[in-house]
């Protein structure tokens, strides 16, 4: 029985892995880079290039520039420019990210395994962390490695400082390598600034573990070295360049850094030596009480004082507090609401708060379960309780959060939380479902078959919410790269092209007409250097034409074209991308062009199957954002806004949020807005012939799709009327008048007799259907 149980586990364990690769291998592959990574892998290149070994470590150590001060951020780029097999490949950030937060659902079963914690819950609370849909932005953007990194320095820690203790109190031999281990393990974690809760956690748990004063400070001498390891690095980048929220009041004092650095850290002695000697002071049982009382009033007058006086009132407000705990709970068991009410026009995945009473009362019940179990000790909740305190004031604090209701968290900010949650949760949920079926005298193998069974209908629909959310903030994400991506995908393609058509690729590739960079996180208050600006569009263009062809040789925007056989040039400047030859490169705008030159000739058929083959093909913009979905499943992309209205607030978002204007604004808003136009243009081409040819109902379908891109029927005839293709066309332009008209609304829009809309489209999401292959008329306007 023992055996099938733990076959039915791994097997389970096995599942869930396997599935979480695939419904994110697709995505992973075709990843962008996101705003930060779009201006922080070319300046990063620029600042290490020429430089030595020893130059290079150096500048891994020094905690300057700003944005670059965290030694590890900077080695994560440093490698995947240095290793051949990452160099070029957006993907493989993603993918070191990703294993790392594999390796930290591990520790997280080891560290429940050190609490206490059953195997069960352990390995529950392993996967509940892995797969929970709120966090995923922490290990599927690399500018958020830092995150994953700190978590797993956190557990490591942990893990090894538990198990120190343990050794110690057995007097094992072991116990002086895991002490150096947890050395070891802190001194990485000082290199990173969101580990500074670890001391205290570490603090927490000697303290409320010691049985009497003799072994607190025992215990305190002991882990002293510990203790002084995180006044050094993170006060010296602290002094040097500053934090948007640590670098306040005495870290703006106008006396140079090295001084600042050296008298922080001697401040940090004299403390560690005052708090050994007040540790050591053994009080009566009645000495306690009213020490401890004492206490707990001076921390909560100075503490409310502090928020007072710095307007930081509403997070002493109990709803504050536990709102994060609640909305994690909330996320795992709704995972999709939650997703769908996300913002699709906002950056970084920002999480509204889903608060609820039903969600308060079960979150509260879970925390009064998880005190209540036997293994729970008072040291381990002081030390959960610790950690879970300094990471809401982080996020209460953190510049994107609205304090005060709604409480909106980004979701790379919540994988700080996710382990407490998880160990909370599932310990709880456990218990109960054990009491539960003591009752009903359910045990064996059938008991632990329903426990898998209940686990992976929580965890599937998070794996799932996890595609779909990829989904939705795949354009605004990449927003600014949108145009380099383009134009590298558009190119790969036409050399591919060339190559099955002439059985060879050209030697050299030409691209002109890159738009230079320009964000304000390249201006020299933040990066001390200026830059070219068209860095970051040779490196999307070589990682998207490299990948298919290594033979070529790029040159993006070089000012000296060389003449000779095996060369091509292309145009990307404009909204077209077209190469030497004048051609139009996306098969999209030539089977367009086809089409409008058979209608201008009274070549029906022709214009027709040239229309069906633009739009079976689509322009660039939606196979971008809509992959293998139909048109109509933009509505679960936009909220129910037609594309073009969703595409123009998305950089509205932009233009609200940022510092400075950003020159690529207006150049990448021109050619989406000119895809969707051309597409618009397509579909109503193709509504006119059927309509002229008698087939009137098929001409209302194809016209029906057209509110998918604009569901205003004035501004819809407008803007396809503004159109250089309509214009020129009277009987086209004629033919549009027909939008809006009575007869037109009579019966119900495809969409609108779809009672299993978002099911199939989940379908279609996760079975990754290619359209262009699997492609029928019928099928994309039902």
């Amino acid at each position: 029985m023992e055996k099938k149980i733990r076959f039915l586990y791994a097997g389970t364990g096995l599942l869930i892995c396997v599935l979480f690769f695939c419904l994110l291998r697709a995505e992973i592959a075709a990843a962008a880079p996101e705003t930060d990574l779009w201006w922080m892998l070319p300046v990063f290149s620029r600042l290490t290039a020429g430089k030595s070994f020893f130059e290079g470590l150096l500048f891994l150590l020094q905690p300057t520039p700003r944005w670059f001060e965290l030694p590890f951020l900077k080695a994560y780029l440093w490698f995947h420019q240095a290793l051949p097999i990452l160099q070029g490949s957006y993907g493989s950030l993603i993918l070191v990210s990703l294993l790392l937060h594999f390796f930290n659902a591990l520790l997280m079963y080891a560290v429940g395994q050190q609490l206490g914690m059953g195997r069960r819950a352990g390995f529950f609370s392993a996967f509940t962390y892995l797969t929970l849909f709120v966090q995923f932005h922490a290990y599927y953007w690399p500018s958020a490695f830092q995150h994953v990194l700190a978590v797993f320095t956190t557990l490591g820690v942990l893990f090894c400082y538990l198990k120190t203790e343990e050794l110690f109190k057995g007097r094992q031999p072991q116990r002086t390598l895991f002490f150096f281990l947890t050395l070891a393990a802190g001194g990485l974690g000082s290199l990173q600034r969101s580990t500074l809760m670890l001391p205290f956690m570490l603090l927490a748990h000697l303290v409320f573990s010691s049985r009497n004063a003799q072994e607190r400070v025992t215990r305190f001498t002991r882990w002293m070295p510990f203790l002084l390891l995180y006044p050094l690095y993170i006060l010296l980048a602290l002094c040097f360049v500053g934090d948007h929220v640590y670098n306040v009041g005495i870290f703006k004092f106008p006396l140079p850094a090295g001084i600042k650095a050296l008298a922080f850290f001697f401040g940090g002695v004299v403390g560690l030596v005052a708090l050994r000697r007040l540790l050591g002071i053994s009080w009566t049982m009645g000495g306690r009480r009213r020490i401890g009382k004492a206490l707990l009033i001076f921390l909560t007058v100075g503490l409310t004082a502090g928020l007072i006086l710095r307007d930081k009132r509403e997070i002493l407000l109990p709803y504050n507090l536990i709102t994060p705990l609640t909305t994690l709970l909330a996320s795992f068991l709704e995972p999709i609401q939650s997703a769908l009410s996300t913002d699709s026009r906002v950056a970084y995945y920002v999480m509204p708060c889903q608060i609820s009473f039903f969600f308060l009362l079960l979150a509260l019940l879970s925390l009064w379960v998880f005190v209540r179990l036997p293994w729970v000790r008072p040291a381990t909740v002081a030390t959960l309780l610790m950690w879970y305190g300094m990471c809401t004031w982080y996020l209460l604090f953190h510049r994107h959060v609205v304090s005060s209701f709604p409480l909106r968290i980004p979701s790379r900010y919540f994988i700080y939380l996710s382990p407490i949650f998880s160990w909370v949760f599932c310990s709880s949920a456990i218990a109960l479902y054990d009491l539960l079926m003591k009752r009903i005298r359910l045990h064996g193998l059938k008991r632990e078959v329903i426990l898998v069974g209940i686990f992976l209908g929580l965890v599937l629909p998070n794996l799932m919410a996890v595609r779909l959310q990829l989904f939705r903030g795949r354009l605004v994400n990449s927003y600014f790269s949108y145009d380099d991506v383009r134009a590298g995908e558009l190119i790969q393609e036409d050399l591919s092209r060339l190559l099955s058509e002439t059985g060879r690729a050209p030697d050299r590739v030409y691209v002109f007409g890159a738009v230079k960079m320009d964000y304000p996180m390249t201006r020299a208050k933040y990066i001390p250097m200026h830059l070219i600006g068209l860095d970051n569009s040779r490196f999307l263009i070589h990682e998207k034409v490299l990948s298919r062809h290594p033979g070529v040789t790029l040159l993006v925007e070089e000012s000296v074209m060389t003449d000779g056989a095996g060369g091509q040039v292309y145009w990307v400047g404009g909204p077209r991308v077209r190469n030497g030859q004048g051609q139009w490169v996306d098969p999209f705008a030539r089977h367009l062009e086809e089409g409008l030159q058979r209608l201008d000739e009274g070549d029906w058929e022709g214009a027709k199957e040239g229309f069906q083959q633009a739009v079976k093909r689509r322009p660039f913009l939606l196979r971008y954002l809509l992959s293998s979905c139909r048109l109509s499943d933009a509505r679960w992309l936009t909220g129910g806004v037609g594309l073009k209205e969703w595409v123009e607030e998305i950089e509205g978002k932009w233009r609200l949020f940022s510092i400075v204007p950003v020159g690529k604004w207006g150049h990448i808003r021109e050619v989406m807005r000119e895809e969707l136009r051309e597409y618009g243009v397509c579909l109503a081409a193709l509504s006119y012939i059927e309509h002229q040819t008698g087939h009137r109902v098929q001409g209302r379908r194809w016209l029906s799709q057209l509110y998918f891109l604009e569901p205003n029927v004035r501004h819809l005839r407008e803007w396809l009327e503004a159109s250089p293709q309509v214009e020129s066309r009277p009987g086209l332009k004629g033919y549009l008048e027909i939008l809006g008209g009575a007869r037109f609304l009579e019966d119900p829009l495809p969409w609108q007799k779809d009672d299993f809309g978002f099911g199939r489209f989940m379908a279609r999401l996760i079975g990754a259907v290619d359209i262009r292959s699997e492609w029928d008329r019928e099928w994309i306007l039902a």
